[in-house]
């Protein structure tokens, strides 16, 4: 089943000459300065698989504005999924006194950094739907030839449209896919205390009328894309804080023995919360705490080039220890114990050659013979065991952060347009299924 993506803009024009001077307008456009004068209205809807009418297109919509003679061009960009939809469909609804003619053919290319990449268009449909407005629907493919799904990237997707002997109207619309250039850098403890543990300590252990939280690591999140970001942050993290032990005693086995293992996993702590570093910490803190049934996430915003901090707080008497004492590492003891079983022979029956005497000789006795005249067999034997050292106590693995399935993937999104108008995101991994966690 295709993904498809439909975009339909609705313009409409009040008079053909009732134009002011238009302001000055800083925004740039691969280049291109389009002035600022009416604002039109573009409807974007990406649920339906084949097009449709201009006016059910209407998740979100976008403010156009018209150019002098037949340039329109949004005001705000556009974005699209990361998994770039085989086909998109336009939606134009248009003046008639500024397309003139019905249109019959389109071109279509996206620019980036100044490259123009031609698409794949077809012109579906241009009629007059209403009185002085021509309703023109076209599908683009190939988008996803020039956007990588791995990467964000922006452009502007130019859409001209075509009469028999001349071009009716352009619209360039910003398109992009959601961000992805985001650095992700875990502090530890002793991290930050050798950055600047005067400023962090206060962090480490957060007092929240009776009860606390205790810091574990901190991730620093850099934002390298040239607009702000949003990241959509799990309140609980869906993550618990153990350590690896195994125990190993010692099992007698008559003629052997064996080191029995008894591996666990210690939790530290059941559950961690991701909290923003800021002004909110304490608030969000409390609120956590305090309302166990309490989900949702957090939003952290970051600025182009700027860093923000989350901090992974845990919560339990097994952090607490952690937290005053460090982690405990392996403990272990020599002891001697039985090993394997050999046979001493403690009573010998000698007779002597010479004399046909016969002797009782017990291994610690003196010989009565000399040993050319003596003839001795066992008669009683002692069953004796060998002594070994061995190793037993408790060994113990770094402390590790475990995540459940798809906990570490958050949603990243543009922050320079409205979430009710640009919700489109993309998931980020922020943190590994597992990972050491160094105390200070």
């Amino acid at each position: 089943m295709k993904t498809t993506w439909i975009v339909c803009a609705l313009m409409s024009l009040v008079g053909s000459c009732a134009f002011k001077e238009p302001e000055k307008d800083t925004r740039s456009l691969e280049g291109t300065l389009i002035g600022n004068t009416s604002p039109y209205s573009l409807a974007v809807d990406w649920t339906h698989e084949t097009a449709v009418l201009p006016d059910k297109l209407l998740k979100a919509r976008r403010s156009i504005h018209g150019g002098k003679q037949d340039q329109f061009q949004t005001a705000e960009p556009l974005t699209i999924p990361a998994n770039v939809p085989e086909i998109v469909y336009l939606g134009l609804e248009l003046p008639v006194d500024r397309m003139k003619e019905a249109a019959r053919f389109s071109k279509v290319a996206l620019v980036i950094e100044g490259r123009r990449f031609e698409v794949v268009s077809d012109l579906l449909e241009g009629h007059e739907s209403v009185p002085r407005k021509w309703n023109v629907i076209l599908s683009v493919s190939g988008l996803s030839a020039v956007l990588p799904m791995a990467r964000s990237r922006a452009g502007v997707l130019d859409v001209e449209l075509y009469g028999q002997l001349q071009r009716l109207a352009s619209v360039k619309i910003p398109l992009r896919t959601p961000p992805s250039q985001v650095e992700v850098k875990t502090l530890t403890l002793r991290d930050l205390s050798a950055q600047d543990g005067a400023s962090y300590a206060p962090l480490f252990t957060l007092p929240l009328d009776g009860d606390r939280l205790q810091l574990v690591q901190v991730l620093r999140i850099r934002n390298d894309e040239a607009v702000p970001i949003e990241i959509r942050v799990p309140r609980r993290l869906g993550a618990d804080l153990a350590q690896w032990e195994n125990q190993l005693t010692h099992k007698d086995k008559k003629c052997s023995y064996a080191i029995v293992q008894t591996p666990s996993w210690r939790q530290l702590a059941q559950e961690l919360y991701a909290l923003p570093m800021d002004g909110r910490l304490v608030f969000e803190a409390i609120q956590t705490i305090q309302n166990t049934d309490l989900e949702g996430e957090l939003s952290v915003k970051v600025a182009p080039g700027a860093t923000a901090d989350v901090g992974l707080y845990g919560h339990g008497d097994g952090v607490d220890q952690w937290m005053k004492d460090g982690p405990k590492g392996p403990e272990f003891t020599q002891v001697r114990v039985d090993d394997s079983c050999y046979t001493v022979c403690i009573k010998h029956l000698c007779t002597c050659t010479m004399c046909e005497k016969r002797v009782e000789w017990f291994e610690d006795a003196p010989e009565h013979f000399e040993a050319n005249q003596r003839v001795c067999e066992c008669d009683k034997w002692e069953t004796r065991r060998r002594r070994v050292n061995v190793t037993v106590g408790v060994n113990r693995e770094p402390v590790l952060l475990r995540l459940r399935e798809g906990a570490g993937s958050w949603l990243v999104r543009f922050d320079d347009v409205d979430f009710r108008k640009d919700g489109e995101s993309r998931s980020l991994d922020f943190l590994p299924p597992q990972s050491r966690v160094q105390w200070f």
